[in-house]
């Protein structure tokens, strides 16, 4: 699903408009947590959301990196760039359990979810300086 739904949406949309709604949707898959805890269906929401975030930011903001960097430095780029991400993904539940530990899961939500926002303003503030995009 992943793939032709990137292709199909890279020819009709900005890359950096669908890496911020991504990040929206996971931060709202986190977000829904804490709106309406302990229903079964929300578990639902939030796995697919999360998928969906996950299917917007990740190959999009991948191309971004990639349309960043020169010929000269792809390589050097990109491996930093997947570094980064690694560390990310390595250190991240170690974090978030340190969170619950200390504060609760409701805690770790509403964070998880700040943090995704502040991508978006982020991400936004990336387009409008590279790219001179105010909207759209």
């Amino acid at each position: 699903v992943e793939m032709p739904l990137v292709f199909k949406l890279e020819q009709r949309f900005r890359k950096m408009n669908l890496v911020m709604l991504g990040a929206g949707l996971i931060g709202l898959a986190f977000l829904v947590h804490n709106l309406v805890p302990g229903v079964f269906a929300i578990a639902f929401v939030s796995v697919v959301a999360v998928t969906l975030g996950e299917m917007l930011n990740l190959p999009f903001a991948n191309s971004i990196a990639l349309g960043r960097s020169t010929p000269a430095n792809r390589g050097q780029y990109m491996a930093l760039y997947s570094i980064s991400f690694s560390i990310a993904q390595i250190a991240s539940p170690t974090i978030g359990m340190q969170v619950v530990e200390h504060w609760g899961f409701k805690t770790l939500w509403y964070l998880l979810t700040f943090f995704c926002f502040i991508a978006i303003f982020g991400f936004g503030y990336l387009r409008k300086r590279r790219f001179g995009e105010v909207a759209g």
